[in-house]
């Protein structure tokens, strides 16, 4: 996506441009086929993102396979 190429988008006047920001930074995360560290509160966002994810408590590093939904799970039980 490069800004001088961009086509108005009928999401834009309605307000969701935030949310369409939002799906084309996802996307190209997706596609980016190097090393990220993200950090969000956004559930949502790192749904289906990231391969592992990796928690700071208690002075200690845990470290959990998938994606945040698995996390979540794992929490859970």
């Amino acid at each position: 996506f490069h800004p001088d190429h961009a086509i108005p988008d009928p999401l834009w006047s309605r307000g969701l441009g935030d949310v369409y920001k939002r799906q084309i930074l996802k996307q190209a995360l997706i596609q980016y086929s190097g090393t990220l560290i993200l950090v969000s509160h956004d559930r949502h966002f790192l749904s289906g993102l990231t391969d592992r994810v990796i928690e700071f408590s208690d002075r200690k590093i845990h470290e959990y396979p998938g994606d945040i939904n698995s996390y979540l799970d794992q929490q859970d039980h």
